[in-house]
């Protein structure tokens, strides 16, 4: 076996785990980064719906 073909695989293979590192970090940011737009969405539709009132709270009984 050539020496050499094997350091090329080594350093191919050595690039490929630096690759999918900052892959996997990606990975990662994106999925809190959809998780935090989830809650901040949830967030904003209760506070909506306990701070705002309801059409038949506004309007009066004489009406």
């Amino acid at each position: 076996m050539d020496y050499r073909c094997t350091e090329a695989f080594a350093r191919q293979m050595e690039a490929a785990a630096l690759r999918a590192e900052g892959l996997r970090q990606e990975a990662i940011g994106a999925f809190w980064h959809a998780v935090g737009a989830g809650v901040r969405i949830a967030w904003r539709a209760l506070l909506r719906r306990l701070v705002r009132p309801s059409r038949t709270e506004t309007l009066f009984p004489e009406a």
